[in-house]
């Protein structure tokens, strides 16, 4: 899109996206002066709404799709919280199952003055009880998406359950059966999508979970090409590998690898950037842009939340995400650095 374009606006599909996935409370700790092991270090804490699925979910709705949440939470404040918060953005909830005996999922990050997470700690074990089961029992329409996105907080047989009642449902025009969008979360859960690669779509990882699934470093650009086309040759369609501020290479559904700069901007907050540029990407291929244009949409989701405290900017919207992304181009002009590049597999 060049700088003398309208923003998009696009028919958005009636047809819901479903997310199955991870939703907990986030616990924030932003320190004043460079973290030390062993030291108590001054800064501010602040509790947010969480969760790799709620917040694409959550992103997804305030980019105007509407949006279906299937996750389980406790039965206690936090989960309270949550729901409350989550439907106030857009989302449908009444998908969302209460848990009497475990609490509400938590996720607590120690944050460094410069933005970037330094260390991390993950309590999900209400996540375990969304079994098939469970989720059938919550009516979970599977046949009525647009479109399925998954996060490996789930079980590994939850997430196999579920690719198999998304194969040879109608999808969107291009993608053939119901697409099926995974976030591997972490090194560690990423390897639960392993046995699942040939069902889907698109895979959205960082370094480390990239590293994780084909036992290859990612240290540069050529060698995250080389990563997200093993994965093309082991069945995934499209990859998304998250570079951090490297920006994101990909390998399409037709094993051509590219590579796009992430926006120069002033990070105030690391947390829900890579969940805000899947959400993107999601926004671009459901409304149709061409696959450069999913990844520089995502881009321009990313870069609000990188500005924002929140793990959800409040900001997220198609017009200011259109205005990013012009930005963004008149700057890389300027710079002299180019467009999202591309190459064809050998």
């Amino acid at each position: 899109m060049s700088a003398n374009q309208s923003p998009i606006v696009p028919t958005i599909a009636v047809q819901p996206i479903i997310v199955v996935g991870g939703a907990n409370l986030d616990i924030l700790g932003q320190a004043h002066s460079r973290l030390a092991a062993g030291d108590s270090t001054p800064g501010h804490i602040q509790y947010t709404r969480g969760g790799v699925g709620r917040n694409v979910a959550e992103n997804l709705a305030r980019l105007g799709l509407p949006t279906r949440l299937f996750t389980r939470v406790g039965l206690d404040d936090g989960g309270q919280r949550l729901c409350d918060e989550t439907r106030a953005s857009g989302v449908d909830t009444a998908g969302v199952g209460r848990s009497a005996d475990l609490p509400t999922a938590q996720y607590l990050s120690l944050v460094q003055p410069d933005g970037t997470v330094a260390m991390a700690l993950n309590d999900m074990r209400v996540l375990d009880q969304l079994t098939p089961t469970v989720l059938q029992a919550a009516g979970l329409p599977i046949a009525q998406a647009r479109l399925l996105v998954l996060d490996c907080n789930l079980r590994a047989d939850t997430l196999a359950w579920l690719a198999d009642q998304a194969s040879g449902l109608a999808g969107l025009p291009g993608l053939g059966s119901l697409p099926v969008v995974v976030d591997g979360v972490s090194a560690v859960k990423c390897l639960k999508a392993a046995p699942l690669l040939s069902r889907i779509s698109v895979l959205k990882i960082n370094k480390l979970e990239a590293c994780a699934l084909t036992g290859r470093p990612v240290d540069t650009v050529a060698d995250a090409h080389a990563a997200t086309r093993d994965l093309w040759r082991r069945g995934v369609g499209t990859t998304v590998l998250s570079l951090g501020g490297d920006g994101v290479s990909w390998c399409d559904a037709q094993g051509e690898v590219g590579h796009a700069p992430a926006h120069v901007v002033d990070v105030v907050n690391t947390n829900g950037a890579g969940d805000a540029l899947l959400a993107g990407v999601i926004y671009g291929l459901v409304v149709g842009m061409p696959w450069p244009n999913s990844i520089q949409f995502g881009l321009g989701c990313a870069a609000i939340t990188l500005q924002s405290s929140q793990t959800n900017a409040d900001e997220l919207t198609p017009h200011n995400v259109n205005l990013a992304v012009v930005a963004n181009q008149q700057q890389a002009a300027q710079l002299g650095a180019g467009l999202p590049k591309r190459e064809s597999t050998p």
